[in-house]
């Protein structure tokens, strides 16, 4: 089983993918495919956002909703209490 690792060089500062077998117990990178520099491991960015549905009145990851923020639940116990909360992205 191979894994992917976002690498860098770091001579030419090129940013690409290398596929590493799971089942080695070290991890050793190739060196970079344009200048043969050696090649370290980076952590990207992670593309995710909480977005607001006005329909449900709840906040969740992205449009799947897989999970609600303890925020929101904060907000939902005041409103049931009367109180006129406002979400924070909507002030």
């Amino acid at each position: 089983m191979y894994k992917v690792y976002d690498v860098v060089c770091e001579e030419c500062g090129k940013i690409q993918e290398q596929w590493i077998d799971s089942s080695d117990d070290q991890l050793f990178f190739d060196d970079c495919e344009d200048c043969g520099g050696e090649t370290k491991r980076i952590f990207s960015k992670f593309s995710f956002k909480l977005l607001y549905d006005n329909k449900k009145d709840t906040v969740g990851w992205s449009f799947n909703n897989y999970e609600r923020s303890r925020y929101w639940d904060d907000v939902k116990k005041e409103r049931e209490k009367g109180k006129d909360v406002i979400p924070y992205n909507e002030k």
